[in-house]
């Protein structure tokens, strides 16, 4: 586009600063997507790790009631 005029400059700046809004908007848009994904696989990833953990203190606890029953089976 060629810029003849005051008028046809300042249309061009309109139009640039529309474009770089839209883009902007589009882009704070999928960082709000991204940032609530990345706290969803967060807070999955501790709860994975919680429940990882009760199971194995279940398995301890269970491994302990087999060694004493085997104990007992002994005597």
């Amino acid at each position: 586009m060629t810029v003849a005029t005051l008028k046809d400059m300042v249309e061009l700046v309109n139009n640039n600063t529309e474009a770089f809004d839209t883009a902007i908007r589009k882009l704070i848009r999928k960082n709000r997507t991204a940032k609530l994904f990345g706290v969803a696989a967060f807070a999955f990833a501790i709860y994975t790790a919680y429940e990882c953990q009760k199971q194995e203190e279940e398995l301890y606890k269970l491994s302990i009631r087999v060694k004493k029953l085997e104990n007992k089976e002994g005597e």
